[in-house]
């Protein structure tokens, strides 16, 4: 037995639930596996409130500032910089595009994406999948793939004796639905909740699931109780001898149409009905009728609006994108004051999803792109995100004039001339030199 007081041995475990490659952290069934995946895809797909909160992360953090940043100044490590952000930009899937497969992860909880690399400078690839922009022979990603959550059926993990952890994914994809191995070397796997080394992480939409179900059974009620008020419930009367048991064929026939008639009616596929003018031959009454039972009105309907609206606000709170909601459900002074908290707190988050992003990249996948081209692993460059706060330029211009005002030598500055036209997304144009002596002397004259 190994001494648990060896400083480089492992002892203990992440304590992840699976069995057989399946993944058991979940404990609403539902929500396991595929079956789970597709619950989350008829979230983000059917739900007013949820496709407009995954649209609008997915939005904010496309419209960030990326880029690649140098392990220092020196040429080599710049030049490194570069291809690395020439070779995002040299895929057979566009940066954006290959940004929003990633942002999948917040729907289902993870987004794996398969790397495919290329040799820069081929010209014989027919489909052009594999062509590039650079004819220089080194190796590049040729696209970083997703592989459709959905299609996930079970993970691979090494033995306990060898550490345990993840050593790829097995897929089942349409159009042949073939189960193909692929191997945790050739995949970046983005995760918004990475608890537990779990490889599917938490979907952003597991804490809106309850709300969105009760919400999703809560609208349709609502619809066929407004249907029902304006329309009313088709009633039909036949005789009784034609629903007994021991009813002949024709009956049973007749009373299996007058079902048929009344069930056209209520989906709106019959216009009216023709009925047979027979009469009782006792009392002379009609042996067949049909009316509209109206309903007596009182229905709750406004007591079901609230519900809806109550759930669509949990889905908003569990998302984190309840700003959504503040021109709906106050007043626009009250609307107003409190939007400014909420996305700072909003963009805080999304400066977490982003650096999650980047940690993936930075661990991952530059250094298994450098050691294919033969670059020193401790020399590699980062990829790095901007900010998507809004500035309050109001408040900014009052300060940086207080500066100025007070005698600070700031506007010689390049970089801070230029970093202020980038906040205020003005374009800067001929010298940095120019722009501050504009800047200055405007100052003076105030």
């Amino acid at each position: 037995m190994a001494d648990p007081k060896d400083i480089f041995l492992e002892v203990g475990r992440s304590g992840l639930k699976r069995s057989g490659g399946f993944i058991q952290e979940e404990f609403e069934p539902k929500l396991q596996g595929q079956r789970g995946m597709a619950i989350y895809r008829e979230m983000g797909d059917n739900c007013a409130i949820v496709g407009a909160g995954l649209l609008g992360i997915t939005s904010l953090i496309k419209q960030a500032q990326w880029k690649t940043e140098p392990f220092s100044n020196a040429r080599e490590d710049v030049a490194r910089s570069t291809f690395v952000w020439d070779a995002l930009n040299d895929m057979s899937i566009s940066w954006p595009v290959m940004l929003a497969d990633i942002m999948t992860m917040h729907q289902y909880g993870f987004a794996p994406l398969e790397i495919v690399y290329k040799r820069r400078g081929r010209v014989d690839a027919v489909d052009g999948a594999a062509r590039s922009k650079y004819r220089d022979g080194k190796i590049g990603w040729r696209k970083l793939a997703l592989r459709a959550q959905e299609s996930i059926t079970r993970w691979e993990f090494a033995a306990a004796e060898d550490g345990g952890g993840l050593i790829g994914m097995w897929q089942s994809a349409a159009p042949d639905y073939r189960e193909v191995f692929i191997p945790i070397e050739k995949l970046l796997l983005f995760r918004l909740r990475p608890e537990k080394a779990n490889p599917e992480g938490v979907s952003l939409l597991r804490s809106a699931y309850f709300a969105w179900y009760f919400l999703k059974r809560l609208s349709e009620i609502e619809a066929i109780g407004a249907e029902r008020n304006a329309a009313g419930i088709a009633v039909m009367r036949i005789p009784a001898e034609c629903m007994l048991d021991t009813a002949m064929a024709s009956q049973k026939a007749v009373y299996t149409a007058a079902k048929k008639m009344v069930e056209n009616l209520r989906n709106n596929e019959q216009a009216g009905v023709v009925l047979s003018s027979e009469r009782d031959e006792t009392h002379g009454e009609l042996l067949y009728t049909l009316e509209l039972l109206a309903s007596p009105g009182g229905t709750k309907q406004a007591d079901i609006g609230e519900m809806v609206k109550r759930y669509k606000q949990d889905i908003a709170y569990a998302m984190l994108t309840d700003i959504l909601l503040l021109g709906h459900e106050t007043g626009t002074g009250s609307g107003k004051a409190l939007s400014g908290d909420k996305y700072e707190f909003f963009t805080l988050f999304l400066g977490a999803a982003m650096d999650a992003i980047a940690e993936v990249f930075n661990l991952h996948a530059i250094p298994r792109l450098a050691a294919l081209n033969g670059w020193p692993e401790d020399r590699l460059p980062r990829l790095v995100h901007g900010s998507i706060e809004r500035p309050n330029l109001e408040l900014l211009g009052a300060f940086v004039g207080s500066l100025a005002g007070a005698g600070a030598d700031i506007f010689p500055d390049e970089a801070l001339i230029e970093h202020l036209y980038e906040l205020a997304k003005l374009p800067i144009t001929g010298r940095a030199e120019a722009i501050a002596a504009q800047v200055a002397g405007t100052t003076a004259s105030t």
